[in-house]
């Protein structure tokens, strides 16, 4: 998220209310991720064309990437104002910013809420992994660089070499 906000901070609201629409981007973004890479996957299933295997893949590479910026925020937004009191008025509308957003009723939900994206996010690279092997290990060997490149890409995110 760049800088790390702490509830002892000064300007702690600031820096908050800062981070809401980049929130809202991201969960807008995500949701958009998700529905790319389902899509993609059940054009897969019903066709078993490559390219259609290569875009799930690159999808669930961009979902995963998504939810990991996602994840982040929403952590440090949970560490912060679970920390702190609801006395101040401009905080109490944060944090009901961030619920709404969100779609949960208590700051407290974003525990959950965090652990079904980690969860999420320990599948997709390997879903793309597994995909993109598939396309690179064609018993005809009409491999393109571009699956190639998918390939390489999704070992490189799980840190594999």
């Amino acid at each position: 998220t760049g800088d790390e906000i702490n509830a002892n901070d000064e300007d702690v609201l600031w820096k908050l209310q800062s981070y809401l629409p980049k929130l809202q981007t991201l969960l807008n973004l995500t949701k958009y991720y998700e529905r790319m890479q389902s899509s993609s996957l059940q054009l897969a299933k019903l066709s078993s064309e490559s390219l259609h295997f290569q875009w799930t893949s690159v999808s669930s590479l961009w979902y995963s990437e998504g939810l990991r910026q996602l994840l982040s925020i929403l952590e440090m937004f949970h560490k912060v104002l679970v920390s702190m009191d609801d006395s101040n008025e401009d905080l109490k509308h944060i944090k009901e910013s961030v619920t709404n957003m969100v779609g949960i009723q208590e700051v407290n939900e974003l525990s959950s809420k965090c652990q079904k994206m980690k969860q999420k996010l320990a599948l997709l690279p390997r879903l793309a992994e597994s995909l993109s092997t598939r396309m690179v290990s064609k018993p005809d060997g009409n491999v393109s660089e571009n699956d190639w490149d998918v390939y390489l890409e999704t070992l490189l995110v799980q840190g594999k070499k």
